[in-house]
Parts: structure tokens; sequence; C-alpha cells
């Protein structure tokens, strides 16, 4: 808007210089024009007059001399803002080229830490008979850990809930709420083992699934034919790598069901018991609706 304003101007300038010269021609022209009288006097002015073309000239020349310059002004005015132009076009390629230049840089730095970072798999097996107590029932669980990637992995640790599954349905996200809380803040405090590539371990809990849980847990089938209501096992394990600060986790959710029960082939929920249910009869199944988070 700028350089707009100055080329009007410039144009104004130059359409005044030009009709300034040409009144001074029209007003020496009307002096040649005067009619000459016979005498002394006359001949003074007339030789005076004759000189006047040449004056006329040279007010020509300048008038040229004006137009010339101000041609020039409006050359290098356009010129000025052609390359204002081209020097912004070329600083926003020039910031461009840098923010690519940022950006392979660090999708090169994510590429080589997934390459060379710990990954961490998590297999959960039933270690121990479901066990009555007076508060619940409690079975054991061991998890095997294994870091499958290049590096080692630090502050490995397993977090879990055992929810029976229509609390699971109720209560799900806020059980992976609580546990990502507790097993993040479990890697601040370096807790766990440490895991070298290709190497494995055992991580073993005691599951309590308390009675104010299983009545929660509950439906009018399983009250009335004597089953334990359908249970799950949901957590992650959570690793960190020596590449960054990150805390990285590989979810789960695994249910537990019967083998065989009441002459039925397939599983199902766990039938009630006294004391002690055997763990052979048991099986921990991955569900196919979780996906469990894998960063």
């Amino acid at each position: 808007m700028k350089i707009l304003i100055i080329l009007l101007g410039l144009l104004t300038l130059l359409c005044s210089s030009w009709l300034l010269a040409n009144e001074a021609m029209e007003v020496q022209i009307s002096v040649l024009e005067i009619p000459s009288q016979s005498s002394p006097t006359d001949e003074i002015v007339g030789k005076g007059v004759s000189q006047v073309p040449n004056w006329v000239t040279w007010s020509n020349i300048a008038s040229l001399g004006t137009l010339i310059s101000a041609l020039a002004t409006l050359v290098i005015a356009w010129l000025t803002l052609t390359s204002a132009r081209h020097a912004k076009a070329s600083a926003e390629a020039a910031d461009r080229s840098a923010k690519l230049a940022e950006n392979s840089i660090v999708v090169a730095k994510n590429a080589y830490i997934a390459s060379e970072r710990p990954w961490v798999t998590v297999t959960p097996t039933l270690s121990s008979d479901l066990v009555k107590e007076e508060h619940g029932i409690n079975f054991g669980v061991d998890y095997a850990v294994k870091n499958v990637g290049n590096s080692p992995a630090l502050n490995v640790h397993v977090v879990y809930e055992v929810v029976t599954l229509k609390v699971a349905q109720d209560q799900y996200s806020g059980a992976r709420q609580r546990t990502d809380q507790i097993g993040e803040s479990g890697a601040g405090e370096h807790m766990g083992v440490q895991l070298f590539p290709s190497e494995q371990q055992i991580i073993r809990w005691k599951s309590p699934l308390t009675n104010d849980e299983i009545e929660k847990g509950h439906n009018d089938w399983s009250r009335e034919n004597g089953y334990l209501p359908s249970f799950s096992i949901i957590g992650s394990v959570f690793y960190q790598s020596a590449f960054d600060a990150e805390i990285y986790r590989t979810g789960f959710k695994f249910n537990i069901y019967a083998f065989g029960v009441r002459g039925n082939p397939s599983i199902s929920n766990v039938p009630d018991f006294e004391k002690t249910y055997s763990k052979r009869n048991l099986v921990l199944e991955s569900c196919s609706s979780y996906k469990g988070t894998i960063n």
C-alpha cells in the first residue's frame, strides 16, 4: 500500500511538471506573437524577443530532464517493490526449509528410538488354585515380562486390578485410570526390575477378588445357578528406556473362565466352591474386544 501511494505521488509530480513546462512554452510563444511596431524601441524589444526561442528550448530540455528523472524514480520504485516481494518469498522459503529440516530431524530421531528402544510384552498365567478366605477369593498370577526390543528396559513393573465383568463394563475406564496412575508414579520412583534385550523375568502377584466385588458382579443367572460372576484382570506393564524420559506401557485384559463345567466342554463362569478350586480347570483368555495400549 505504501509503495502504491508513492507511485501515485510520483505520477502526480510528473503530470504537474509536464503541465508547468507546457504553460511556460505557451507564455513564450505568446510573446513571440505580439505585433511589432516600427520604432527603435521595438527593434530593441524585437532583438530581445528574437532570443526567446533559445530560452524555450532550454525549458523543454529541463522539462524532459524532469520527465526522465520521474520515470527513473518510477522504475526504481518498481524494482524496490519487486525486490521486497522476492525477499519476502525467499524468507518464507527459508523458513519452510528450516521447518522441514527440523521435522526431518524429529522423524529420524523418533524412528531411531522406535527401532532401538525396549519393547516389553506381558503374559500372565495362573500360579495357584482359587482359595476362599474370609474377605474373598485369592489366587496367584505369574506375569512373564519379556524385552523383545534392542536396548535395556528400566523400572519394569506390573500394575493391575481384578474386577468382575459387570464392574469392568461399568467402571472399566476408572480401572484403567487407576492402574495407569499407579504405574506411572511407580516408574517415576524407579520401581521394578531391569530387562536386557531378549531377557524374561517372572513377576509374581497374589490377586484378591473381594466379597464386595463378587456381590456387585453377580447377575440373576450366576446367583441362581451357583456360579461366581465372570471376572477379569485389567492392567499394564510399565517400563522406561535410556533414550528418553517417556514412560512406556503395554496394557492387557484377561478373563478367567472354567473348563468343562457340568459336562460343557466350552469355557464358562467358574462354579462356586467351598474352599479351593483347582487352577487346572481354569484358563486365562485374552479379551479380543480389548486393545491393550502399547506405546
